[in-house]
């Protein structure tokens, strides 16, 4: 009583082509509204049925469809509704409309003490006035009361979550072993921190908490929190590096013959590191049922994340960081157990970027993303220089690491990069050599000598080089004043 319900029927023509017409008979149905006859190939028919007190008791509906074949054919089909003397229940519902991503919202259904509640998230029983779910869309509940049933609907938006960005002053180095200001960028009224990433595989030279936006942080790994003005939390992991600029130490065989260029190579002002974040959620708070991720980089390295334990901001959420460089090739793959339903949900996060590579609810096993990591290694800059005679030569860029030096003249060069983050000196000693000319010795005739006698000899040579050239005597004690 005081409930409507919908009635649906089809009806299809034997004979390809031929069209039904429905004949309703509703005599003994005074509370039937038809909202659709429609003849046709296939007829249909809609009618909604009202359950005023005024039509408690049984209603009968008959429906003949004939279609306009040679002879014509027809079938009657009776349907018998029965109005109770019982009222549908009258029912509320309230919740959390909004709620940040990995978070629960709670939804009541009252009255309590009906006959049976069902929610359209699995959840039901008699006792089931209250629910909770992980995740956004379109639900329903349903109440049962004497066999009647009273249906609401409502909807939860799932926030996303967020990376909040950073600033680094004056770099993500630590330079002379001073600490490094690092603030949250971005307005956040609801409040913002750091603190210590509570990892024991990962050294801290500084555990604690630091309240934002700004805090100055040794070197180490650290987690920054921000919270919008709905309360959601944000979170970014990362390093303030204890390093410098990576130059390699580099080492080069002397160059004999023309003047060819030295090239400098792999020097980098980052290491171009980062992580690749997954949050990974399952709204029904079992643990993603067993299912799990497999990451693979670079075709050989491989990481699995499977719910294990209590998560990062609930019971049933929980995050992962896989350490990634500059153009590492990253292939996740999702490996659905047996009792997958398919409400896990996955969020990658490619190397700091605040949008998500992936975001969605695997359906069954497979890749889900592949790509190539979007860390940024920025060339090494600084400020070369030379430091030793011959002062004749050419660097390709004065002030970037990477490039060539080429000599004017022979001899041995050496030259200092200074690199443009902390300062730090870094010195390489390159020698261009061509065989000496001219070289003549004085006497340079054979001499005869008798026993505790010794002679003076004198070597002259060409070189093109202002810096003189190493002379070594086998058999003789060189005196450097008389040697020229």
């Amino acid at each position: 009583m005081n409930d409507t319900a919908d009635l649906f029927a089809s009806y299809l023509g034997p004979e390809d082509g031929e069209i039904v017409t429905l004949t309703i008979d509703d005599s003994n149905a005074a509370n039937l509204i038809i909202a659709e006859n429609e003849p046709g190939i296939e007829a249909t028919f809609h009618g909604l049925l009202v359950g005023q007190p005024e039509y408690v008791g049984f209603h009968t509906i008959e429906i003949t469809a004939t279609d306009d074949g040679s002879p014509a054919a027809s079938v009657t089909q009776t349907f018998v509704i029965e109005v109770l003397d019982v009222a549908a229940p009258s029912i509320s519902i309230s919740g959390e409309e909004v709620i940040c991503a990995g978070v629960d919202a709670v939804w009541t259904v009252e009255p309590e003490g009906l006959d049976y509640y069902i929610w359209s998230n699995g959840d039901q029983g008699p006792e089931q006035t209250q629910v909770e779910i992980g995740y956004g869309g379109d639900f329903t509940v349903q109440a049962f009361q004497d066999g009647c049933v009273t249906t609401e609907s409502f909807f939860i938006n799932e926030l996303d979550y967020f990376l909040p960005q950073l600033s680094y002053d004056p770099s993500a180095f630590a330079c002379d072993g001073s600490p490094v200001e690092v603030c949250i960028n971005g307005d956040w009224p609801a409040g913002s921190w750091f603190d210590c990433l509570d990892d024991p595989s990962i050294e801290c030279n500084d555990p604690g908490y630091w309240e934002g936006p700004c805090a100055m942080l040794e070197p180490g790994f650290y987690v920054a929190h921000a919270l919008d003005e709905g309360g959601c939390e944000g979170r970014n992991i990362f390093q303030v590096f204890e390093q410098t600029s990576f130059i390699p130490d580099l080492e080069f065989d002397p160059f004999c013959g023309e003047l060819t260029p030295a090239e400098f190579e792999g020097g980098f002002a980052n290491p171009g590191e980062g992580n690749l974040t997954i949050w990974m959620t399952d709204a029904d708070g079992n643990f993603a049922n067993g299912s799990f991720l497999l990451i693979t980089v670079n075709g050989t390295e491989q990481f699995t994340f499977a719910m294990l334990n209590g998560g990062t901001f609930d019971w049933n959420t929980n995050d992962q960081q896989v350490p990634i460089s500059w153009g590492d090739e990253i292939v996740v793959e999702y490996i659905a157990s047996g009792s997958d339903d398919g409400n896990n949900s996955v969020q990658l996060y490619n190397c700091g970027e605040n949008t998500p590579v992936y975001d969605g609810a695997p359906q069954g096993s497979g890749i889900i993303w592949e790509g190539v990591a979007a860390c940024e290694a920025e060339e090494a800059t600084g400020v070369w220089s030379q430091v030793s005679c011959p002062q004749d030569g050419n660097f390709s860029s004065e002030t970037d690491f990477n490039g060539t030096f080429t000599p004017l003249t022979y001899g041995t060069y050496t030259l200092q990069f200074a690199e443009g983050i902390c300062n730090v000196v870094h010195e390489f000693e390159l020698e261009w050599t061509e065989a000496p000319t001219n070289v003549t010795i004085t006497p340079n005739n054979p001499q005869l000598l008798c026993d505790g006698e010794d002679i003076e000899l004198e070597v002259t040579y060409t070189i093109p080089t202002e810096c003189g050239a190493d002379i070594s005597w086998i058999g003789a004690t060189p005196d450097p004043n008389d040697i020229t």
